[in-house]
């Protein structure tokens, strides 16, 4: 199983290309994706979760491309900085609604539903109005979407961005239990526990792939500081201010 990008090209309207010819894999496993804004990572992940189209080359899901395959986008979940929720619903009734929109029935989402909202810790809160969870749940909550329709490829665009550290924490322990058999790719600048959360680390700047290969091989790149992942990261695009 691989989500593949190949020979990637795309512009915004009246911009420089962002990407051209680029290639890159995603495989089994957790793989975090670094890089600083405006590196292409958001539009990367909206790319390969097929909500925005590439101006030319190849995506696809195990051999089964974004353009011409029928059930791409239900096998491909993604999950955007901010979390949208329909108004009125309840948890539950959110994620069938993701479901459906996936291409589901009402019927199977609603059998999936319960299941995937006990993954990511909502159980108590499913009869709650999606509009008056937290950040951090809404966070879980979009995750809960991508379970229920059982997604090859889970694609999340900053899942930790404003959340406290004991969300940060509730949320890589519902990253760690996800099916082996998932690629999971989490764009993100929290960098602090690489090692333990992501086996494979992809650099990404100015729409150019500067590093790609285990995690471990990443923070080698920070040998001798006492921040390695930092040191590492600034070895391949600088310190951020």
């Amino acid at each position: 199983m691989a989500l593949s990008v190949r020979d990637c090209s795309f512009a915004y309207r009246r911009r420089p290309p962002l990407f051209s010819g680029f290639n890159v894999e995603f495989e089994v496993g957790r793989t975090v994706l670094l890089g600083p804004n405006g590196a292409g990572k958001s539009t990367l992940l909206a790319l390969c979760g097929g909500v925005m189209r590439q101006g030319g080359g190849t995506i696809a899901l195990n051999g089964r491309s974004r353009t011409t395959s029928s059930n791409y986008r239900e096998r491909v979940a993604w999950l955007p900085q901010t979390v949208s929720v329909f108004p009125g619903l309840t948890v539950r009734e959110q994620v069938v609604y993701y479901g459906w929109l996936k291409g589901m029935t009402a019927a199977a989402a609603k059998l999936r539903a319960d299941e995937a909202l006990e993954l990511v810790r909502l159980t108590s809160s499913a009869s709650r109005k999606a509009r008056e969870l937290s950040g951090g749940q809404l966070r879980r909550l979009g995750i809960a979407g991508a379970l229920v329709q059982k997604a090859d490829a889970i694609l999340l665009d900053e899942p930790f961005a404003g959340l406290d550290p004991s969300q940060r924490d509730t949320l890589s322990t519902i990253l760690r239990g996800l099916p082996e058999e998932t690629v999971l790719v989490a764009s993100t600048h929290q960098i602090e526990d690489l090692s333990s959360l992501y086996a494979r680390t992809v650099v990404l700047d100015s729409g150019t792939v500067r590093f790609d290969g285990t995690t471990e091989k990443f923070l080698q790149y920070g040998r001798g500081s006492s921040d390695r992942a930092r040191a590492a990261y600034a070895s391949f695009v600088g310190v951020e201010e």
